[in-house]
């Protein structure tokens, strides 16, 4: 039997008294400040960064006279005039869910994230906000999304996935800024947050960082589609001209683009994949150092990075990789009756060293068969290519060549001369000097489930 004294001694001491006061007090400031109506404790997220703007004053009055909905997440509380349900929960939960992916992707631990909260608002229009507290006139007008401190504002957009894709691009760029103490400069912020933000759902599971192979995974998204439509108006950039993008850059779409295709490329180029994982750990810097510092890590290569990233944006689609893009050496092997180059069938352009003059004549000979696409019927082809299909023009898989040519480095396009179809073999005689470059005609973006190689042998007659 438990001694009565016992137990009022243990209630009355006075480490259990200050326990409850402080538990008392702590429970009158949430009230005050919300956080039992689903709402940010404002001495949690102070604990994560305390140099970001103060908790907005919501007007809970305000709030019900308009007829916003409130729906509480596990990370996020959703403000909405929008009555579309199934599209709000969908939200709620993607967010939530990307939280430990956020924390996976940018190396914070899962507990530190455990009571970090938002506020969204998700708005059919401005005006139902007004004088809640929730949309301040200091809010710059914006297209689609934005993103400061406490708070993610937000339109629908046309299709869910699209709309997902925007609250996770503005997460994105809340959870650097809290995390991270920021997102770096303005091309490396916004194309991180595309990049983090594409996405694809798969048994319920959640998964960012996605490479989507085709457009109908990321309705509504567009990116590569951009980059295309500038690519042939002429509208392209060196890398260096991207990083230079301010902020008012990003009124115009396309510039989402360019920026989600820049962090794309460098993240998997084998030249700079490793030195573009570490810019996370500079993200708080928005000065002309953030770009300075690992630009010259990359040193006398950024030339030959510069020239394949024309490479990757001149064929660029669903589901390109920088690495297939990207200019390679193909396999040389001098024979007697000439040179024997063994040509892989799932990268694009290959150099052969083999320089050719202006004016001169090279005869090819070509053997072997591959695989140019896969699937349960998978395609065989040789070097003449396939019918079935054609890409820019020409049979699928044909081989083609083209010359490498001395350019200047400020060049926005590849420093090739229009392509030259080879097919079977037979001879060609070229216009210009360069170094012979051969590969089969497919976009690198289509090229993964190639298998097999082509035997080019080359001479040149006299």
């Amino acid at each position: 039997m438990t001694n009565p004294a016992t137990v009022i001694d243990w209630r009355l001491s006075p480490g259990r008294r200050r326990y409850y006061w402080r538990w008392i007090v702590g429970l009158v400031i949430c009230l005050a400040q919300g956080v039992a109506w689903g709402q940010p404790d404002p001495a949690a997220m102070a604990r994560i960064n305390r140099d970001m703007p103060p908790l907005p004053r919501i007007d809970r009055a305000a709030v019900q006279a308009r007829g916003l909905g409130v729906h509480r997440g596990g990370h996020l509380t959703l403000y909405s005039d929008v009555r579309d349900t199934a599209l709000i929960e969908d939200l709620i939960a993607s967010f939530d869910s990307a939280v430990p992916l956020w924390c996976a992707l940018f190396q914070v631990p899962t507990a530190d994230a455990r009571e970090w909260h938002l506020i969204g608002c998700l708005a059919a229009a401005r005006t139902s906000f007004a004088d809640t507290g929730l949309w301040g006139a200091e809010i710059p007008d914006f297209p689609a999304g934005y993103n400061r401190g406490y708070q993610i504002w937000m339109y629908p957009q046309e299709g869910n996935y699209y709309s997902r894709h925007l609250l996770l691009h503005e997460g994105t760029h809340a959870f650097m800024q809290w995390f991270l103490g920021g997102s770096g400069p303005p091309w490396y912020s916004e194309g991180m947050a595309e990049l983090v933000g594409l996405h694809s759902i798969e048994n319920g599971q959640l998964q960012l960082r996605f490479r989507p192979t085709d457009r109908s995974q990321v309705e509504h998204w567009g990116r590569p589609k951009l980059i295309r439509k500038a690519v042939e108006a002429g509208r392209r950039h060196r890398l260096e001209g991207i990083f230079q993008f301010s902020n008012s850059a990003f009124r115009d779409v396309e510039n989402y683009a360019w920026a989600w295709a820049a962090c794309e490329f460098l993240s998997s180029h084998p030249r700079t994949e490793s030195i573009f994982s570490r810019l996370v750990g500079q993200a708080s810097d928005t000065s002309p150092r953030f770009n300075q510092v690992w630009r010259r890590e990359c040193g006398e290569e950024w030339n030959s990075i510069e020239r394949d990233w024309q490479f990757f944006v001149d064929e660029l689609d669903y589901g390109s990789e920088a690495p297939r893009a990207a200019l390679t050496a193909a396999e040389i092997a001098p024979e007697a009756e000439g040179i024997v180059v063994r040509l892989a069938t799932d990268r694009s352009w290959q150099r052969t060293g083999i320089a050719i003059a202006a004016g001169q004549t090279v005869e090819f000979q070509v053997q072997g068969q591959f695989q140019v696409a896969g699937g349960q019927r998978p395609w065989n082809s040789e070097g003449g290519g396939i019918t079935i299909q054609y890409y820019r023009g020409k049979p699928l898989g044909q081989l083609t060549a083209a010359l490498l040519v001395e350019s200047d480095p400020a060049t926005v396009a590849p420093p090739i001369t229009a392509t030259v179809p080879i097919g079977l073999g037979g001879r060609v005689t070229f216009d210009q000097k360069g170094e012979l470059l051969l590969r089969i005609n497919e976009s690198p973006a289509r090229m993964d489930d190639n298998r097999g190689q082509l035997t080019v042998t080359i001479r040149t007659p006299h």
